[in-house]
């Protein structure tokens, strides 16, 4: 083969290659965006941790590109070792104000969202009575008016969504909502029947983890599925394969649930 020959062989080739990538990538966003338009998504452990190893907008620039743009953020407001911990974290208090405050709904994860007895299951609300839930809510709610100059616009996830009945009295006196693991409660309707799925947490594998989330989904009616996502899961090699897939199998089904409106209406 003369060298011209090979050259322009060559050149064919790279040009193919260029235009099969190109339209594949185009493709796939084309797809993430068909698929992204109607999910809604629960994003919990919002805090300066997860933002200073990089995982917040990690997730965040994902969802951005698949198309999810119905979320919800569940902010911790203080650390075990330090109520201010907002304070201490202006580089995450800008990007809360610059990407998410005004732009979706930002509720709380509890206080400090530190397990008091792992072994037994007992959590920061686990067993609280109502004065005592009383002053965790307030001191949150302080907190974020503090730092932020007003008031969390979202509802409550109690951390493992472990708490008392009384926690839950308290939380609902300060948030139009509860949002618990399998019922979401508002303030003053009925409980609604909506089981959360979690399927990238701690993930070890993509295929187990979408086994999982696929054969435990067909129990649930696709109008009242919600999923959440956790910013640290995203240090995992197959969190966005999964991410993708879940988002695509939940469309599929007609998943409708977008940010708690149906149960105001």
């Amino acid at each position: 083969m003369k060298r011209r020959e090979f050259l322009k062989l060559g050149a064919t080739g790279l040009i193919a290659f260029a235009l099969g990538y190109h339209f594949h990538a185009l493709a796939i966003d084309r797809s993430a965006k068909e698929v992204g338009g109607k999910t809604f998504v629960e994003i919990h452990d919002l805090d300066p941790w997860n933002y200073n190893q990089g995982y917040v907008e990690r997730l965040d620039d994902l969802l951005d590109r698949i198309g999810v743009n119905k979320r919800e953020y569940f902010l911790i407001p203080a650390n075990r070792d330090d109520v201010d911990a907002l304070k201490h974290a202006p580089r995450f208090v800008e990007y809360v104000k610059q990407r998410i405050l005004g732009r979706y709904v930002l509720g709380h994860h509890g206080l400090i969202h530190w397990p008091m007895d792992e072994e037994r299951w007992i959590f920061e609300f686990t067993n609280l009575n109502r004065e005592e839930a009383e002053q965790k809510c307030q001191k949150a709610i302080k907190i974020h008016k503090e730092v932020f100059g007003l008031p969390p616009d979202g509802g409550e996830a109690p951390p493992n969504w472990s708490y008392s009945a009384e926690a839950l009295k308290t939380f609902l006196e300060h948030y139009p909502y509860v949002s618990a693991y399998k019922v979401v409660f508002p303030r003053e309707k009925t409980p609604l029947i909506a089981q959360a799925f979690a399927p990238t947490f701690q993930i070890k594998a993509a295929e187990n983890a979408l086994a999982k989330f696929e054969g435990e989904v067909e129990h649930y009616k696709p109008a009242n599925l919600r999923v959440v996502f956790h910013p640290q899961d995203t240090a995992s090699k197959y969190f966005e394969e999964v991410a993708y897939r879940v988002i695509n199998a939940i469309e599929v089904k007609g998943y409708e649930l977008s940010a708690y409106k149906k149960i105001f209406a």
